[in-house]
């Protein structure tokens, strides 16, 4: 690993730690939180398409998205598009 690599991956686990981020499954959905600086500026990983700002989320997908310039909460049910389970 080159060094310029390794302090970018250093910079962006911390910018995570930062957002005091928490993850909670419950019966059929899960619950993702993060507070602070980029919170609001997630994707979705969709496999082989390029990610979706969860702005562009398609309502069916059953998503309950809130957030602000600082905050994010996420209901997502696991029947939801683009869930995976991993066993």
């Amino acid at each position: 690993w080159s060094r310029g690599l390794r302090q970018d991956m250093d910079s962006r686990e911390a910018s995570w730690r930062r957002m005091a981020s928490s993850l909670q499954c419950g019966g059929d959905h899960l619950k993702f939180r993060a507070v602070g600086p980029g919170a609001s500026q997630f994707v979705v990983e969709q496999g082989n398409a390029p990610p979706m700002p969860l702005s562009q989320v398609p309502s069916t997908c059953g998503y309950n998205i809130q957030r602000n310039s600082l905050a994010l909460v996420m209901l997502v049910p696991y029947d939801g598009c683009n869930m995976v389970q991993e066993v």
